[in-house]
């Protein structure tokens, strides 16, 4: 296999004219041992994440397979507001040799590769017309490494981008010959491949952390919401006895369940992030005070409640259990209570619930209507709900739907 890819590699030829088409010697020996050292840092590469260790074994490679004095691999990343910046790996000289220099221009001798235009490859980048053009240097500034051999490689992803340039150097002429090249070709394609894999994850991972951060944030101010609210239960309880200490022992006992079925409602939906809630916990959690002995049963399809809709179906199944507990199933020892609930359309947009006692006392028409069948009525009687309650001899029946 390694034999057909040398083959196939000694034929690959650039369509971008350059100032040299020399063709150093090469035998199939010499080409079986690239394609090895290709395949073998394909295969380091692509299993590695970490962009700067990436770039870095492309550069060490191409460097030395050239036989460049040194190289550099200019490379375009992001920061976490996705603003574009340039770093560089070096390999053959130290940093100190470049970071004075500041990082390079888009400048004619650099255009192509950094536009991703094509390969530049010159056996004396001197006389190349493009080259020197330039202020404040007009060529290479005071104390510059010597380039006189020069190739630049573009590195361009899948989607055409690029994501930045391999640049080698050599202080003597006609050092970088078509196999050179035509090496640091097949680096620059799978240098691309890793590169953007290394994006991709270094983005994941940022939208992992941001992510983080927002619940941490979210779970903060949930916590200080659910602080606020049992004091100001604290704060209505207290006016409210206040306000109506010549009330019955009773009314103040009604008033408090209620302020208390509503704080467990919302205690629900802080521990969901006020996100959807499922119908068989918001029904579990308001029945379950009422009766220890387990008189009632809760069966129906998986279904999810949004906040408003919880809010509401928690305060009406509050007023018909305590009902219950007063004068209907629960107020005997015998009695109990099945709820059930099933989609009320072909679309599932809406959730019929019913209530039903069995076993309880005989039930009749109240004579005038309370609290509890107002709040039924008005809560799950508008245009976003309905609620049917029967006063049937052998049971109280309701029948009600909220949207999901």
């Amino acid at each position: 296999m390694f034999a057909r890819v040398a083959r196939f590699v000694r034929g690959i030829r650039s369509n971008t004219p350059r100032p040299s088409r020399r063709k150093g010697p090469v035998d199939d020996e010499d080409a079986l041992r690239r394609c090895k050292r290709l395949h073998g840092l394909a295969q380091i590469i692509a299993s590695d994440l970490d962009l700067e260790r990436i770039v870095q074994s492309v550069t060490d490679m191409a460097t030395e397979e050239c036989g460049a004095q040194y190289g550099a691999f200019f490379y375009n990343v992001e920061d976490e507001a996705g603003e574009a910046y340039q770093l560089f790996t070096l390999s053959g000289a130290p940093r100190e040799a470049f970071e004075h220099f500041g990082l390079p221009r888009n400048t004619a001798i650099f255009e192509p590769t950094f536009r991703g235009k094509g390969i530049v490859r010159s056996d004396d980048i001197r006389a190349d017309p493009r080259f020197g053009k330039n202020p404040p240097y007009y060529g290479l500034p005071q104390g510059h490494l010597p380039v006189v051999s020069y190739l630049a490689v573009p590195v361009v992803s899948r989607s055409k981008k690029v994501l930045g340039g391999l640049f080698f150097a050599h202080a003597e002429p006609g050092r970088f010959d078509e196999n050179c090249e035509d090496f640091v070709r097949g680096i620059a394609a799978h240098a691309a491949v890793a590169i953007d894999n290394a994006h991709l994850h270094r983005r994941a991972q940022i939208e992992l952390e941001q992510r983080k951060r927002a619940e941490e944030r979210l779970e903060l101010l949930l916590g200080e919401v659910k602080h606020r609210y049992k004091n100001a239960v604290v704060t209505i309880q207290s006016i409210a006895t206040q306000t109506f200490k010549d009330a019955s022992a009773e009314a103040h006992e009604r008033f408090g369940a209620r302020l208390s079925a509503l704080g467990k409602a919302l205690d629900l939906l802080t521990t969901r992030d006020w996100d959807r809630i499922a119908a068989a916990d918001v029904v579990t959690r308001a029945l379950a005070p009422f009766d220890s002995g387990r008189r009632w049963s809760a069966n129906g399809v998986e279904a999810s409640l949004s906040s408003d809709s919880s809010l509401i179906l928690s305060l009406a199944l509050h007023e018909l259990a305590t009902n219950a507990l007063k004068y209907g199933a629960w107020s005997n020892g015998e009695g109990r209570v099945d709820v059930s609930w099933e989609f009320a359309d072909l679309e599932r947009t809406r959730l019929r619930i019913h209530w039903q006692e069995i076993g309880g006392p005989p039930v009749s028409p109240p004579e005038r209507s309370g609290f509890g069948t107002t709040l039924i009525d008005r809560a799950l009687g508008g245009p976003q709900g309905s609620a049917k309650i029967e006063f049937a001899p052998d049971g109280l029946r309701c029948t009600f739907e909220v949207p999901l």
